[in-house]
């Protein structure tokens, strides 16, 4: 093992650990156990209107565990942490690095943590803008309800990160890894006013550990590294504890739709004994309810190539896991409509393993995107495997019906203002919206938004956004925040008894103070012909009232597909 990676000092003499792995409060939160609140972070930092209110959101909703050095463990060293950093946290000591140079740290306890010593920090993120899906559609609804939106609680969190001189303080190499560095990437002017010295993109784990070793070294880092997909024997084990008792089943997803991560185009299932392993740790560490995240948990142990449900192969592991000594519950996070259609019995055995009933529901998350065969072929034409394009919208509808029935919420998301969009497809959206209301499923419909590539590339498909794409956004969210309304004591189960019911009213009065804005936006938008949106009113930049826009460079993989489209048009 090398002498650098085993002779540092550590946090012992006081003067920082060698390698420091933290993230912004909104990142690296526990959210007290319930991942849902993360979701509160993508809200306008201006609202709620009150005084001290980003400092009383941040400490009521973005809580941070971690020791506090009275013989209990190193001071602001996290107790639990997101799993991708546990993944790299893993990583770096299998690399050799010793654990006491290496400290998953709390945001807020950053001074305990930096010091001379420190060589490298490396930073998580996962919404540093405000860019991100959810953060974007917080601020159309707040747009079109007429409260003008500040920047997001994540970017605002990201910021109060990055600018702490102590990243720099101590002449530490600064790391930037996550799902969000491609919100980085859309401001270079930045980088090197932030101080960040690498960016990393892909699956980290092959890669951190040599990355590290050169900024220990002093040595000169490139401006971006890029991990490959490993195979699932070499992904590390978390040694300590995930936020949530999160454990990963499968990595990769195969269906290569054009706005996910190349990373999803390799597809692997995690062998079984290993996930236990993890479970193992989970359990050991307090956590009782597992769960087991996947692209599509439905595609575990399936063969390259097939879009065919394993179903002795799911079966097996979940009640492998469910009956792992010291696991009260296991969930899942996603599913593909796709999967869930080709195989109900699957669906039906996991909600009997799962113990799920009316009173004691299931949760999951589903991509439907767009029921506009034209566009389904243009940027997803595997998502719908193994059914074909035209069946994609039964495909939904009798999936939705296989979890109603196994008694399943589903969060759908969909997107419009995609490239060659028509007026036909909206329109298209809004009667498949009225179709699938009767489930129990939150639609959650995204407005597309310019970046980068796009904004070149304004001319030729930038979308109006018409009432009627209005209408589209106001449908889905006004279905959606009802169900909230109709639900809400469902959705609040999981909370300490003597919580549920101050959030019950407050949940209850906010859900239907919504509808009535919502309804007052509709009113405003069909008899004006209203633009509340105002999306491409700045093509330059993200303004400081936080006008965020979505993943676009990402979502449709730069263009390229739509840039040949054109050059063939063009050519005719």
């Amino acid at each position: 093992m090398r002498d650098m990676l085993t002779n540092g000092n550590g946090k012992g003499n006081g003067k920082g650990y060698k390698i420091v792995l933290t993230g912004d409060k909104c990142a690296i939160s526990n959210y007290r156990g319930f991942n849902w609140i993360g979701f509160i972070g993508c809200i306008p930092s201006n609202y709620p209107k009150m005084p001290w209110n980003r400092r009383i959101m941040e400490d009521v909703f973005f809580a941070t565990k971690s020791y506090d050095g009275n013989g209990d463990g190193d001071e602001g060293r996290l107790k639990v942490a997101p799993y991708g950093i546990r993944k790299v946290e893993a990583a770096l000591l299998e690399y050799g690095f010793d654990e006491k140079d290496v400290i998953v740290a709390d945001p807020r306890k950053l001074h305990k943590v930096i010091g001379e010593e420190t060589k490298v920090i490396g930073l998580t993120v996962h919404d540093p803008m405000g860019y991100a899906a959810v953060s974007q559609l917080v601020a159309c609804m707040f747009r079109l309800i007429n409260w003008w939106p500040a920047r997001s609680y994540t970017a605002m969190a990201f910021n109060d990160l990055i600018t702490n001189p102590l990243l720099k303080m101590y002449g530490s190499r600064l790391i930037v890894g996550g799902p969000g560095i491609w919100q980085l990437e859309e401001h270079p002017e930045r980088i090197e006013e932030w101080g960040i010295d690498c960016l990393v993109d892909g699956e980290a784990e092959g890669i951190v550990g040599k990355l590290f070793d050169m900024a220990v070294r002093g040595e000169q880092l490139p401006a971006k590294a890029r991990g490959m997909p490993m195979k699932s024997d070499d992904i590390p084990l978390i040694r300590n504890p995930s936020s949530s008792g999160i454990v990963e089943i499968t990595r990769g997803c195969g269906r290569g739709c054009q706005f996910c991560s190349p990373d999803l185009l390799m597809f692997r299932s995690i062998p079984k004994e290993r996930i236990l392993k993890e479970v193992e740790l989970e359990v050991r560490h307090g956590f009782k309810n597992i769960t087991l995240h996947s692209e599509d948990a439905l595609f575990y142990g399936r063969r390259m190539g097939s879009f065919e449900v394993n179903h002795d192969a799911i079966v097996d592991l979940w009640k492998s896991v469910k009956s792992f000594p010291g696991v009260r519950s296991v969930g899942t996070d996603f599913f593909s409509c796709a999967s869930v259609k080709s195989s109900p019995k699957t669906l039906k055995a996991i909600a009997e393993i799962m113990e799920l009933d009316e009173k004691n529901p299931g949760f999951v998350e589903t991509g439907l995107e767009t029921v506009s065969p034209e566009l389904v072929k243009m940027i997803m034409p595997g998502k719908v495997k193994p059914y074909t394009i035209e069946e994609w919208p039964d495909v939904i509808d009798d999936a939705l019906s296989i979890l109603d029935d196994n008694h399943w919420f589903t969060i759908a998301s969909m997107m419009t203002g995609l490239p060659r969009e028509s007026e036909r497809d909206v329109i298209r959206c809004l009667e498949f919206i009225d179709r699938i209301k009767h489930h129990n499923v939150f639609i959650w419909m995204f407005p597309l938004m310019p970046l980068r590539s796009m904004r070149r590339q304004a001319a030729k498909w930038m979308p109006e956004y018409t009432p009627l794409r209005q209408q589209l956004i106001l449908e889905a969210t006004k279905h959606s925040v009802g169900m909230i309304n109709r639900y809400a004591w469902t959705l609040l189960k999981p909370l300490p008894v003597h919580l549920r019911f101050i959030a019950y009213n407050f949940l209850k009065y906010v859900s239907s103070k919504m509808l009535e804005y919502l309804k007052e936006a509709e009113d405003a938008i069909e008899n004006g012909h209203e633009d509340r949106l105002m999306l491409y009113k700045d093509l330059v930049a993200v303004n400081d009232e936080g006008e965020a826009v979505m993943n676009i460079a990402g979502i449709i993989n730069e263009l390229t597909s739509l840039q040949r489209l054109n050059r063939n048009e063009e050519s005719k």
